[in-house]
């Protein structure tokens, strides 16, 4: 399973909506809080980005091993 880059981008827009717009103010006096929004949006990016290469690299090793297994198989008569 693979997703485009606009879904991927969707998908970690809508993780940071609806959780850390909640709790972390627009608004302060020493821009500490963008800082601190923009910290974790990219702490999330980071993450499914790495989840994502790492279940696709997964699934591409399973795939070939299934090839090998099926290639290797003598058919039943």
């Amino acid at each position: 399973m693979t997703f485009s880059s606009v879904m991927f981008f969707e998908v970690i827009e809508a993780i940071f909506d609806l959780t850390i717009k909640k709790y972390i103010p627009l608004h302060g006096d020493d821009g500490i809080w963008i800082s601190l929004r923009t910290s974790i949006k990219n702490c999330i990016f980071f993450a499914v980005t790495f989840y994502r290469k790492t279940y696709e690299r997964i699934a591409q090793i399973v795939q070939s091993r299934i090839r090998l297994d099926t290639q290797n198989t003598p058919i039943a008569r």
